[in-house]
């Protein structure tokens, strides 16, 4: 094998069947034991956490709640569910929708989103930029560098340390105090 290349040989298996094939999901949390599913068809699932690993999907949303997320590209967990399309960020709240929005119009191509229950930030990765907002919709400040285009994800740390994953590579940012 390859220098930091492992073969897992442990026993595989899906621990949720309960999506529906018609699906198209394309983002994963986890929040209080029970994981999230972002499908840009069916919106956002809830699989509970059993005994016995996952319940069966369930929507998240409110049956009053009728939006559509089909332009949807990630999503991040504090407790409220934060949804990142091309140019927006919706906020969700025990299957309601939230007030938000973002006051300065600045995103046009938001690739991924990352909050957390201890952070008082959301982390916006763009083509060539990461934009920082804070959780009232204002605009804080962003990171240009031509080196994002190829990025596909984003994490903070503490909301001082924020990497960036493009390829084989992470980046790493240092908030100034």
């Amino acid at each position: 094998t390859q220098a930091g290349q492992r073969i897992i040989n442990r026993k595989k298996e899906a621990i949720a069947t309960s999506l529906n094939q018609e699906g198209n999901p394309i983002a994963i949390e986890s929040f209080g034991g029970n994981l999230y599913i972002l499908d840009t068809v069916q919106n956002i699932l809830k699989l509970p956490q059993t005994d016995e690993g996952f319940g069966s999907a369930r929507h998240y949303l409110a049956d009053k709640v009728k939006i559509d997320l089909s332009d949807s590209t990630d999503m991040a967990i504090d407790g409220s569910i934060w949804i990142l399309t091309n140019d927006n960020i919706l906020k969700f709240t025990q299957g309601e929708q939230d007030t938000y929005f973002i006051k300065d119009d600045v995103l046009t191509t938001a690739k991924a989103l990352y909050t957390d229950f201890d952070s008082n930030y959301l982390y916006v990765l763009e083509n060539n930029r990461v934009v920082v907002f804070d959780k009232e919709g204002m605009y804080q400040e962003q990171y240009v560098w031509d080196g994002f285009k190829d990025a596909t994800d984003i994490v903070a740390i503490k909301d001082k340390t924020i990497l960036i994953l493009s390829k084989s590579k992470i980046y790493q940012l240092t908030r100034p105090d």
